[in-house]
């Protein structure tokens, strides 16, 4: 029965595209309210978090008026990749059974070499760097 229905096997995933102002008038935002994560490498809280670091150093340092902007700009790129990447996994995790899927597979064995760069990140010493 159930293979005999027009359901789709997939469940639906909802993103968002990355804001443009992640600040406005002393109020900012963080975690997935600036930049929503798929589920796929398990980041949305862990972003949060980097998130978090990164602005209370940075708020320690500087006047809010400097500190926000430099949050922004210190943290866009990374995040954005990381949903890049996320979104990336989300179409090779749901590959049909065939040759793409078996290479994802071997490749599965990569995976804490190819998402390195994700957990080995320091957002406080990123923070601390930026001048």
């Amino acid at each position: 029965m159930i293979e005999a229905t027009s359901l789709h096997k997939r469940w639906a995933l909802f993103g968002q595209s990355p804001l443009r102002r992640w600040h406005r008038d002393g109020i900012v935002l963080l975690g997935d309210a600036a930049h929503a994560m798929l589920p796929h490498h398990g980041q949305g809280a862990n972003q949060s978090i980097e998130d978090a670091a990164t602005l209370a150093s940075l708020l320690h340092r500087f006047a809010p008026e400097q500190a926000l902007p430099r949050y922004e700009r210190l943290r866009r790129a990374r995040t954005r990749a990381v949903q890049r990447s996320s979104w990336v996994a989300s179409a090779l995790l749901h590959l049909p059974d065939g040759p793409e899927a078996d290479e994802r597979d071997r490749r599965l064995a990569e995976i804490p070499d190819t998402l390195q760069w994700i957990h080995e990140h320091d957002a406080e010493a990123a923070a601390n760097a930026c001048g």
